[in-house]
């Protein structure tokens, strides 16, 4: 698919890859806010960048709030559970920037957080007064039991996979606040910490794989987390008269920002690709090749052909002058 780049996408790049660790902007959603936005909150200090009011673009009902958000590793697409005026839980994608929502099947259970593994594997938890996880198909929301928590908490818990040890860690939101990790591959869990005094309401976790540590958003408040356990309190968010409840996090970066479709000067194919990209164009440019991460892993000028052994989202950044293109690229 050609796309053309925008402010939104370079405001997003800029942000990617200028920031600091602890002065990031990420998507956050809440369990319910009254009127149902995706927010970009800058994490360091807690400030309101941007709000979009969300909404389905599949289905009829009203939107009361938000219970998960991840990534795919994959389609780079932004997946969330959120939960209609009806009462119905869905499973669906949305696009941060126009804040459309489309629907892919409803869940039979009280979904309360969701995280990808490296695969591409969607796992969610149970917040209906169960420590089930669940794993979901991305194409309806279909589920099947994978495991249940040996730690009791299970009101603000908050899961995600540290893609750099392949485990998948939880803050179960209890009053002990016990943060552990489960082996997806023998479901061996395995308690770390207990992070307790902070709030049990809300809860979304995201790893930030450049550091090794994750973020925790619980109540009104961000922490940063060490994979030790260790947690240092970043911000709140009570100047920005929010009620917190973030439910889903995730940084700002290229897979979750939508450029506008246009006109492009540089055909590329086939996208999908299985390793080999084929540029056409009669400019005389340079081009940039982004991973979802915000990292560049190639630079070249005026090539025919680009090779990436490594399947995956990518991004190619033309530049011819002062104009500059970008198309999303998937090698499979």
């Amino acid at each position: 698919m050609k796309r053309k780049i925008t402010i939104l996408t370079a405001i997003a790049t800029f942000f990617m890859m200028g920031s600091t660790l602890n002065a990031q902007n990420h998507y956050c959603v809440q369990s319910s806010d009254g009127e149902s936005h995706i927010l970009t909150i800058d994490i360091s200090d807690g400030s309101l960048v941007d709000s979009v009011g969300v909404q389905f673009s599949n289905y009829t009902a009203g939107i009361d709030g938000f219970n998960g958000m991840s990534q795919d590793p994959i389609s780079g697409d932004l997946f969330v559970v959120l939960k209609d005026l009806n009462g119905d839980r869905h499973l669906g994608t949305i696009d941060p920037v126009s804040g459309d929502i489309s629907s892919l099947g409803i869940l039979n259970f009280s979904a309360s957080s969701i995280a990808f593994d490296a695969s591409g594997v969607l796992y969610t938890t149970d917040g209906g007064g169960s420590t089930s996880l669940y794993t979901v198909s991305t194409t309806d929301g279909t589920s099947t039991l994978f495991y249940d928590f040996a730690s009791s908490g299970d009101d603000g818990e908050a899961i995600c996979v540290n893609t750099t040890d392949g485990l998948l860690y939880r803050y179960d939101g209890g009053s002990d606040g016990n943060f552990s990790t489960l082996d997806l591959g023998t479901t061996t869990e395995t308690s770390i910490a207990t992070l307790s005094g902070l709030d049990t309401w809300g809860g979304a976790l995201y790893y930030n794989v450049a550091s090794n540590d994750f973020t925790l958003a619980m109540g009104e408040f961000f922490y940063n987390v060490t994979a030790a356990g260790v947690a240092t309190e970043l911000s709140d968010i009570t100047a920005l008269g929010l009620s917190g409840s973030f439910k889903g996090i995730h940084k700002v970066d290229y897979s979750s920002v939508s450029s506008l479709e246009g006109d492009s000067d540089y055909m590329i194919f086939p996208n999908p690709s299985n390793g080999v990209v084929n540029i056409d164009t009669d400019k005389e440019f340079t081009l940039e090749v982004f991973d979802v991460t915000g990292s560049v892993i190639q630079n070249h000028s005026n090539v025919s052909s680009v090779k990436i052994e490594t399947p995956g989202v990518y991004f190619f950044n033309f530049t011819e002058g002062n104009v500059t293109s970008t198309q999303k690229v998937i090698i499979k």
